[in-house]
């Protein structure tokens, strides 16, 4: 008997330890520290397609899903005269009359007044051959007469008269195959050459760019445009699958060819993300764990600034998109959502497997932490978030599977309140499923809306800098406001710069950084810059500049070097840098009231007009691994006019109405003549007319002005005025 219950004893303690075996290898703790910054921040790169293929009845109707997914790209179709019923494009676009060549833009700008606004920026795919300049959608086009040049420039000049800004012209999709491009590549690069100019002629805003091939012609293209000095402004591929997607990425993204500092290509890429979009996979929760795999991966490819991943709706010829047909968000949709949604500031996470992946990011307001199940069997996993930078706020669990986020719902559950600046919580996700923490610490904050100031921002270029054994990456965020830098390098030289166009000054700059590796430099070039050029309107001279450089006690003692001086200058009157005492390992940064740096000239006055910030790292020093730098634009205002005073005699002046139509009122205290100049939003003087003496208000006629922002200059002898108006 005591034989028995010594072997039962015994039998239970192995019992025992099989299962606390088995259960701790079973479950995965994956842990986030929210006191760091990790290389490789959660860039909202990810657009999608509208499809000419798809119904646009069914886009009136899921319009607001944009609002959902937060997407700042779009990449649209045209159509271009191959008009099919019941699809995006039903209506007659393209005519041609002698040389004349007519587009229909009733259509498009019913799509764009649509889905405008948002921070957006639109990229129109001119893809197919007009009936008017062809016989077959696939044909090259009739360039007799400048026929085509003509459609391409009205087509350029269009959006300007619709205040859309950010805009860039994809010149074909996917030419490389014969059943979309019957001519070859020969043919493509003339007739790039004639679209570059084209659109660069029309506005110089507008970005242009190809090929879109499955085939890789991108070093082609990179050299004709060399060889022929053409703009260089963005190289884009087509892929279906991510490994066609990597393969084109490896092949031509890294386009890290530098020529006397000439533009950098950014490269966009359109991708069906994993799965072709007449798969079954496109449609299932294996797309969502799949989409956060490769969002994970691309992270790195910083010269891959823009991916259209997926088509929004379903098309005609049976391609799957977000949204069904039915209106049924699909799984990918609620990835995209999700992945959109996290803050910007990337952090470490520990205790990864092949099997459970993750990511986690945070702000001031929100942290989150996502993990997905690549293997085919149910996951305990537990999701831990410390060293938040707040210890309040509501906790949500967030679950995409085949048992949550059905019916075309997101499964969102309140899980209680933070209570701490760290936070738990053991799941299990099923296979491919997705599992969110969400904290948020006050939700009215959460629903950041994109403003106006955004809607200028970056329509012009990005500096890129990159040496042999450096790597360097930079972008801007137009709706958080939010220019980053990374300079990753393990040898102390690297230039990384970035300049934001804008219509308004910032009343405030919060300027943080994190040194990968070392934290004391021993680099007498290791420093962070913040440049203002702006357009001097009273002065009449064209930009002058402001500079502050940001080093630590270390640098201050050393010599700059030959980097110091290398931005590039965007006008006359360069002031000399102003050095500042910063410390790098400050979490808090540093704060710069832009109007103090400006107070000799400001004397606390609003500016207006047009400018440039320039931000700017050089040299993470010996021994370390990088530099990340990031500036917050905060503060934003859009003054509406000033006046500045030259003379003894005070003159106030107003304009109205404002916003305008054919004609414009001038209104000012005195009897002086006075002079009108009026200038577009990139500084070009449109109109100019000199008032008479003797009258205090003045009409003017404006019916040659198209619609759009303007500002207005009136000045006489003793004072000028500024104000911005828009004539609707």
């Amino acid at each position: 008997m005591k034989t028995i219950q010594h072997l039962t004893k015994f039998l239970l303690s192995v019992a025992a330890v099989l299962s606390f075996t088995i259960g701790a290898s079973a479950q995965v703790n994956l842990s986030s520290d929210h006191s760091k910054w990790i290389e490789h921040p959660l860039v909202k790169k990810y657009g999608i397609n509208i499809s000419n293929k798809s119904s646009y009845n069914a886009l009136v109707t899921n319009a607001q899903a944009l609002n959902d997914l937060d997407v700042r790209y779009i990449r649209l179709m045209t159509g271009w005269g191959q008009e099919v019923t019941g699809t995006m494009f039903d209506q007659p676009q393209v005519t041609v009359s002698g040389s004349t060549v007519t587009y229909d833009y009733t259509r498009i700008d019913q799509i764009t007044s649509l889905l405008k606004g948002n921070g957006r920026q639109f990229m129109f795919v001119a893809g197919n051959c007009p009936k008017s300049l062809g016989t077959n959608f696939n044909d090259f086009p009739d360039t007799t007469a400048g026929k085509w040049t003509k459609l391409i420039k009205g087509f350029t000049q269009h959006w300007a008269t619709k205040n859309i800004g950010g805009v860039s012209i994809e010149l074909w999709n996917k030419p490389d195959d014969k059943a979309n491009f019957a001519a070859d590549t020969t043919d493509y690069l003339k007739l790039y050459a004639l679209t570059n100019k084209a659109v660069k002629d029309a506005d110089f805003k507008v970005k242009v760019g190809g090929p879109s091939t499955d085939g890789m012609w991108y070093n082609k293209l990179r050299q004709y445009t060399w060889d022929n000095n053409l703009s260089k402004d963005f190289v884009s591929g087509h892929a279906q699958g991510f490994d066609n997607l990597v393969a084109q990425m490896n092949e031509g993204g890294r386009i890290r060819e530098i020529k006397n500092g000439e533009w950098y290509w950014e490269a966009y890429m359109s991708s069906y993300t994993s799965f072709a979009p007449n798969s079954a996979d496109a449609v299932s929760y294996k797309a969502a764990s799949a989409f956060f795999n490769e969002a994970k991966y691309l992270t790195k490819y910083h010269e891959v600034t823009r991916v259209y991943m997926n088509q929004l709706l379903d098309t005609n010829d049976g391609a799957k998109g977000l949204i069904a047909a039915d209106g049924k968000k699909q799984p990918l949709f609620f990835a995209l959502k999700l992945y959109n949604e996290m803050p910007f500031d990337r952090r470490p996470i520990t205790g990864e497997t092949s099997d459970v992946q993750g990511l986690s990011s945070s702000d001031d307001n929100k942290a989150m932490i996502v993990a997905w199940n690549n293997s085919s069997s149910a996951k305990e996993v537990n999701l831990a978030l410390s060293n938040l930078s707040f210890t309040s706020g509501s906790v949500e669990l967030i679950r995409i599977d085949d048992t949550h986020s059905i019916n075309g719902e997101l499964s969102v559950e309140a899980t209680g309140n933070l209570a701490d600046n760290i936070y738990s919580k053991t799941v299990t996700i099923p296979a491919n499923g997705i599992a969110c923490i969400r904290i948020v610490k006050d939700a009215s904050k959460d629903n950041m809306k994109f403003n106006s100031f955004g809607k200028y921002v970056n329509d012009k270029r990005m500096w890129w800098f990159a040496f042999s054994e450096g790597w360097c990456w930079n972008g801007f965020d137009p709706k958080t406001m939010t220019a980053y830098l990374g300079d990753t390098i393990t040898r102390d030289w690297g230039i990384n710069q970035i300049g934001v166009y804008i219509d308004s000054i910032p009343q405030k700059i919060n300027m943080k950084w994190d040194i990968l590796g070392n934290t004391i430099k021993k680099d007498d070039n290791t420093a962070l810059y913040m440049r203002i050029d702006f357009e001097d309107m009273f002065e009449g001279e064209k930009y002058w500049a402001h500079s502050v450089v940001y080093c630590d006690t270390v640098h201050l003692t050393g010599s700059f070097s030959e980097n110091h001086g290398s931005m590039p200058s965007f006008g006359s009157g360069q002031r000399e840098n102003e050095i500042k005492n910063v410390d790098f390992t400050n979490p808090n940064g540093v704060d710069i009231d832009i109007k103090s740096l400006f107070s000799d000239e400001w004397t606390g006055e609003d500016w207006t007009g047009n400018a440039v910030l320039t931000f700017y790292i050089q040299n993470p020093g010996s021994g370390a691994t990088g530099i990340i730098a990031k500036a917050k634009l905060t503060d934003i205002t859009l003054p509406t006019s000033i006046t500045k005073n030259t003379g003894s005699e005070g003159n106030s002046m107003t304009i109205y109405p404002n916003p305008f139509k054919n004609e414009l009122n001038i209104k000012t205290s005195s009897n002086a003549s006075n002079t009108v100049t009026v200038f577009d939003l990139t500084g070009k003087e449109v109109m100019r007319k000199v008032l008479p003496a003797g009258n205090t208000v003045n009409t003017i006629s404006t019916v040659d002005l198209t619609n759009g922002m303007y500002i207005v200059k009136v000045e006489n002898a003793n004072s000028t005025s500024i104000n911005k108006a828009i004539k609707k």
